[in-house]
């Protein structure tokens, strides 16, 4: 009894507003969140490096760019979003071609990325299920794997929710250079991964929804961001019109890869492969290889439309699917990490589910629409082209807003804990609660 006194107390304390309370807090989540991430790290130091996927492919880029080779894969020259192997030839300019001092800074950022989740959850809700948000982020099994992966997710994830914070806070403030910011920072996580080009378009169509509700200062904020994201996102555009003749705004990946899931053999899962006649010579042929990928791709497509339909609804099951599956061939470190990946992903669904019902049905259920927004729009791209689970991460972080805001509501009840409402609905009138 006395213990359940103790713990209601501690929760209690998590909705005091002093300022060195905050900050222990969240030096608590980071150093939590980089502990776990670099014991990972250490588990499996000496495995065999990869050199056939994504990550060994950033890696060669970087290495081209500290050579003074310039943006080069093998012969493509925009095959892969920029910003990433931009960072990794940071690292390598001072640490050498060294995989672990990337690993460690990668560490670094998704135990950054626990705070900036904390830290948009909490103004969009209240300070606690913001410190739920973080420490989720922090032990999430998938957030704590990828540093040692080389892959680009840590990073990504890190300016997605450093965005997120930032969208909050500028419209919370009404503060115009913050909407800059938070553009420059969407911008910067476009040139990661692509979807994020959606998020203008994804945030006005949350305002929209939410229309009765915001001011006009919310509607500048948006402008401002919108064109921020635009603008950060130009120079690579314009670098690769004039590197290769045509129109790319990120990548030349996106042709190929929408042909690789619209062709007579799809599966809906990852299976490299060009139109047939295409030759890809080591990526010099990409821009060609991209156009006649979205031609033909758009063209099975027409002819086939019952079946690409029908793709589209295992796309969603490959996308979303319990990771239940895999486990062959891994090792026992590897498989409990995958393990208790399938225990925290279910319980993210469960109590999202029971978080997104509780906030619908509050007085300002459609200023809760934005992570869900962000889930559907994100999972577009992936159901018209190809899918693994590894895609569905960043739409995982925003699940667990709403299975946060679960787990409050169930405290409330159960332990009878005080607190703010569950939504910031002042989130969009530029005055802050």
């Amino acid at each position: 009894m006395q213990t359940m006194k103790s713990v209601r107390r501690y929760l209690q304390s998590l909705e005091n507003r002093d300022r060195r309370f905050d900050l222990f807090v969240l030096t608590g989540i980071f150093l939590l969140g980089l502990a776990l991430r670099l014991g990972y790290i250490a588990l499996l130091r000496g495995a065999p490096e990869t050199h056939t996927e994504d990550p060994y492919f950033y890696s060669l880029i970087a290495r081209h760019l500290i050579e003074g080779r310039g943006y080069l894969e093998i012969a493509s020259r925009a095959y892969r979003p920029p910003a990433y192997p931009w960072l990794l030839a940071g690292i390598y300019s001072v640490a050498g071609v060294n995989l672990f001092a990337a690993r460690i800074v990668l560490a670094i950022f998704g135990a950054l990325s626990c705070v900036c989740a904390a830290l948009w959850v909490r103004q969009l809700s209240t300070r606690r299920v913001g410190y739920f948000a973080g420490v989720m982020v922090a032990i999430y099994p998938q957030f704590v794997r990828y540093p040692q992966t080389l892959y680009s997710e840590a990073f990504y994830l890190f300016l997605l929710f450093l965005g997120m914070a930032l969208l909050m806070w500028a419209l919370r403030r009404g503060s115009l250079v913050v909407a800059m910011l938070t553009g420059v920072t969407f911008g910067l996580a476009a040139l990661t991964r692509e979807t994020t080009l959606m998020m203008p378009a994804i945030v006005g169509l949350w305002l929209l929804f939410a229309r009765k509700k915001f001011s006009r200062k919310a509607a500048k904020v948006w402008l401002v961001m919108a064109a921020a994201t635009v603008f950060t996102v130009l120079p690579w555009t314009l670098r690769n019109y004039f590197v290769l003749r045509t129109f790319v705004p990120i990548a030349t990946n996106s042709g190929i890869n929408f042909y690789i899931g619209n062709n007579p053999a799809a599966t809906g899962l990852p299976d490299w492969r060009l139109v047939p006649g295409v030759a890809w010579n080591d990526g010099a042929n990409e821009v060609e290889a991209h156009k006649r990928g979205l031609q033909e791709g758009l063209r099975y497509a027409r002819e086939h439309s019952a079946h690409t339909v029908g793709m589209w609804s295992k796309k969603v099951w490959l996308l979303w699917r319990p990771p239940v599956y895999g486990y062959d061939g891994l090792s026992l470190s590897v498989a409990a990490m995958r393990f208790m990946w399938l225990v925290f992903y279910l319980f993210t669904l469960g109590f999202g589910a029971y978080g997104f019902v509780k906030l619908w049905q509050s007085p300002a259920g459609t200023i809760i629409l934005l992570p869900l927004l962000v889930m559907i729009c994100f999972s577009i791209p992936y159901i018209l082209t190809f899918t693994d689970t590894r895609y569905r991460l960043p739409m995982e972080g925003f699940a667990i807003f709403y299975a946060m805001v679960g787990l409050e509501s169930l405290l409330r009840r159960a332990m009878k804990l005080n607190g703010p409402p569950l939504i910031n609905q002042t989130i969009l009138a530029g005055t802050s609660r």
